[in-house]
């Protein structure tokens, strides 16, 4: 929350604030933050997954993350955040190749965006 005594027009710029240093490449505990660690685990891990040499749940998880963050249906994150990260990128095109998360957001996805849309939409 804001502290009370704010106005409307300081609250905005704590907001705004806030909002730069989640997409800042250089903030601790911004965006690229995560980007950055998914990036390393996928390197360590060597096999294009983040756990083993197939497909888990970490895998997944991950993936849910990639998709809403890069949406651009939060206000002032862009979807080209994750540029700059190849092994990261790989690993999301691969998840979306897969024949049933494919089906699952051709027949399921947009349910899901729509009402992420109505969540998070720029007020």
């Amino acid at each position: 929350g804001h502290p009370t005594d704010l106005t409307p027009e300081q609250k905005k710029g704590v907001v705004a604030k806030m909002r730069a240093n989640l997409v800042d490449e250089k903030a601790e505990r911004g965006i690229h933050s995560y980007w950055r660690m998914y990036e390393r685990m996928l390197q360590d891990n060597g096999t294009g997954w983040f756990v083993g040499s197939q497909m888990t749940i970490a895998d997944l998880t991950v993936l849910g993350t990639v998709r809403w963050l890069q949406s651009a249906i939060l206000d002032g994150i862009p979807a080209d955040t994750m540029k700059g990260y190849p092994l990261l990128n790989a690993h999301y095109r691969r998840m979306m190749a897969h024949p049933v998360i494919k089906e699952h957001f051709e027949t399921q996805g947009e349910k899901d965006t729509s009402q992420s849309k109505v969540m998070y939409a720029k007020k």
